[in-house]
């Protein structure tokens, strides 16, 4: 109902909240929650709603549809109208009040009686309903127990065949790994047995190369040096020989043996101090062969070095240069000769001289070149021997060596 737009129909509300129980109606109560209803003692009905809400709410409708259609004399009729029937309903009307007044007593106590047996019945109802529900709700726990134990076997079947397939794919899976695995560690063994051996093989070839050049170097320093060191000691004798004519020539007999002795004094300390030279740039050039592997050394340090470092020229060049100033004061200071054949003779030794320090100066050159090509040869050695000792110990670090091979 719209409590604005509909306030000529409160009177139906207003009697239907007024409104009295129909006859043979009573409120009751039930016994476990004491919630209100209304029961028909001489029918038997019950009901939660009042007996008269349905004709009051039927009313209701009614006068709201024709509300618009009639007038207000004809609304006043109607609530008479109304009354009557509502009267009626009830069964109050004036002319039985005496009658209905009998009537009640004895349907009170056919009430009474009604509903002590209704009321014995609800309990035996209720017991029944209860004692069936129970035994109902312990029917469906056991079904649904075994239902359960039925979801719960099929379900560890389901498990433990998915525990099964997992088992069995992680197996072959780990199979398929290892294959795998085993596979790549034979590759990658193999790719470095081909390295080492390409390795090993282009070491090899590079030894023998610079074995051969080597050799060939040491030949040819060898043949230039003998050829230089033959013809520094022919001219070397030359000299000696030419110089022994002209103070045998000089002197007498006494002066030239005198002369003779001292200069062959000479001659012996000269060539104590070649031999310590000798010595001394023998092992100045035994230093040129470090860094080369002990097969190298061992064939190329011995007799061939002293042979070819042997340079005895240089050692007469320069003690000839040291004692050049000694000769010259003693030819002058014993020479008879003209001064005009001294100046020659010292221009013969300035020329000889000259030739030696130029043959000095080519032979240090031929000896310094060496070097600098064993230096090299050295530097490729240790490089050759770093890679393939790289090579060598990165065998343990598996991971390491397949990075390496890629990277390669």
């Amino acid at each position: 109902m719209d409590l604005d737009g509909e306030r000529d129909l409160f009177w139906i509300a207003r009697e239907g909240l007024k409104a009295p129980l129909p006859e043979n109606w009573k409120p009751c109560k039930t016994t476990d929650t004491e919630e209100i209803y209304y029961f028909n003692f001489a029918t038997g009905q019950s009901t939660w709603d009042h007996p008269c809400d349905e004709f009051y709410r039927n009313l209701y409708e009614e006068h709201k549809n024709k509300r618009h259609t009639k007038d207000v004399q004809e609304t006043d009729e109607k609530k008479k109208k109304v009354k009557e029937d509502v009267a009626e309903l009830l069964g109050r009307k004036s002319g039985s009040k005496k009658k209905k007044a009998v009537e009640t007593k004895a349907h009170d106590a056919e009430f009474e009686e009604k509903r002590e047996r209704l009321n014995q019945d609800h309990c035996e109802n209720l017991h029944k309903i209860q004692t069936t529900h129970d035994n109902e709700l312990e029917a469906l726990r056991k079904k649904l127990k075994a239902q359960l134990e039925d979801v719960q076997d099929a379900e560890e079947m389901k498990l433990k065949q998915l525990k099964r397939e997992f088992d069995k794919r992680k197996h072959d899976l780990e199979d398929q790994y290892d294959r795998e695995e085993n596979a790549l560690q034979r590759s990658r063994k193999d790719q470095l047995k081909r390295l080492e051996t390409e390795t090993e093989n282009a070491l090899s070839n590079k030894k023998l190369d610079l074995d051969h050049e080597f050799k060939s170097e040491i030949d040819k320093l060898r043949l230039k040096h003998e050829t230089k060191q033959r013809e520094i000691e022919l001219d070397f004798q030359l000299e000696a020989k030419q110089l022994e004519d002209k103070v045998t020539l000089t002197f007498g007999e006494k002066k030239e043996t005198a002369q003779l002795a001292i200069e062959l004094k000479k001659l012996a300390s000269a060539l104590e101090k070649l031999d310590r030279l000798e010595e001394e740039l023998a092992y100045d050039t035994g230093s040129f062969s470090e860094g080369f592997s002990r097969e190298v050394d061992d064939r190329f340090r011995g007799n061939e070095f002293h042979s070819v470092y042997q340079v005895p020229q240089l050692q007469q060049d320069q003690w000839l240069k040291i004692n050049a100033g000694c000769i010259r004061i003693t030819l002058a200071s014993a020479c008879v000769a003209p001064m005009s054949s001294a100046s020659h003779n010292n221009q013969v030794y300035q020329q000889k001289i000259s030739r030696w320090a130029r043959g000095r100066e080519k032979v240090q050159h031929a000896a310094t070149n060496h070097a600098t090509w064993l230096s090299g040869l050295c530097e490729e050695l240790k490089e050759y021997e770093a890679k393939y000792t790289r090579v060598d110990g990165e065998e343990d670090n598996n991971g390491a060596q397949f990075q390496h091979l890629e990277a390669d």
